[in-house]
């Protein structure tokens, strides 16, 4: 979604911004998490440029991150190009179309769960039918048995 929402070209204005590095345990223990994010979660965002900044939570740091923001070249991202430039709208755009996946995606498990408790409920439904005739013939012999 984010690839299709930013484009890939626009990955050099990207930040990821890193936090509580002084609650991370060990500072090896960190960068060693840091770099395998690195290659792996953030690997084509790396790769596009992208660049991790740490922020410890203080006025300096945060300082430190606007100044680095300030110096980036603004840039069109995917989505505005797609519909102001395109002229598309948003279902048709490249991360609308990955929503209406994701959403078809949800509907179609929802459907399947609706019909799971369908069948669930008609099961217990016969079940209790069943339970009702039993009680209805046993209470039927209790009374024959009386009289």
């Amino acid at each position: 979604m984010f690839r299709n929402l930013c484009g890939t070209e626009t990955y050099k204005n990207v930040v990821v911004l890193t936090t509580f590095w002084d609650n991370a345990g060990p500072k090896e223990q960190a960068v060693e998490r840091e770099k395998e994010l690195k290659s792996t979660v953030f690997k084509d965002l790396v790769d596009g440029g992208a660049c991790f900044i740490h922020h410890d939570r203080t006025i300096e740091s945060a300082q430190k991150v606007l100044e680095h923001t300030l110096t980036l070249v603004p840039a069109n991202v995917q989505i505005q190009k797609e519909i102001r430039l395109d002229g598309k709208s948003l279902v048709d755009t490249s991360a609308g179309s990955v929503y209406q996946e994701e959403m078809e995606a949800i509907l179609a498990n929802h459907e399947e769960e609706v019909n799971r408790l369908r069948l669930q409920l008609k099961t217990v439904a016969n079940s209790n039918e069943v339970l009702r005739r039993e009680l209805c013939y046993r209470i039927a012999l209790c009374d024959s048995t009386r009289n």
